[in-house]
């Protein structure tokens, strides 16, 4: 009988944690994500750039998104993962493309991990420099494959300098392409 009772006051005093830590962690995440949303219609209102909002509840909730379109290269700004595994995305599609996979890890200033099949001309000696300036100490994933250019950072970015920085990278690799059309 002894036991019984313990039990039951156990589980009356952790089930009501355990559901603030729910209740907890629910405001957080809402908190984060309007954040994200705030920031990302302020920065495409300012470049005159289309914002996506995101759609859903929570935890099927989508991503807010940035699209727009310079010359001939549609670019588009998403985040995704959640919590801890977050990360921005910003992706370049020019019109014109090469045949060729291409794989980069940059990580704290260096280039980490390599893999370039056929696409040799894109890893150019300006990309290279713009990515390792870029990863500020972050592990910078940037991947090329079907005509698509990849730039992937940690956290879901809020700093409009960063993510202009990120479009530079990118331009360096569409510069790239066209230079294998001229």
């Amino acid at each position: 009988m002894g036991y019984d009772l313990f039990g039951a006051i156990g589980f009356a005093i952790i089930t009501p944690l355990v559901i603030a830590g729910f209740i907890a962690f629910w405001i957080l995440t809402n908190h984060e994500r309007k954040q994200l949303e705030d920031t990302w219609r302020v920065f495409a209102a300012a470049r005159g750039r289309d914002y996506e909002e995101a759609t859903g509840e929570w935890p099927n909730r989508t991503s807010p998104a940035v699209q727009w379109h310079a010359e001939d290269v549609t670019y588009r700004l998403e985040s995704r993962g959640r919590e801890a595994r977050a990360f921005t995305r910003l992706v370049a599609r020019p019109t014109a493309s090469v045949l060729g996979l291409v794989r980069i890890r940059a990580d704290h200033g260096h280039i980490a991990r390599a893999s370039v099949r056929i696409a040799h001309s894109l890893v150019t000696a300006e990309l290279e420099k713009r990515l390792m300036a870029f990863s500020h100490g972050d592990s910078v994933l940037f991947t090329y494959r079907r005509g698509r250019f990849v730039l992937e950072w940690p956290g879901r970015e809020e700093n409009d300098a960063r993510i202009a920085e990120g479009e530079r990278v990118l331009d360096a690799a569409v510069d790239a392409v066209r230079a294998a059309f001229a």
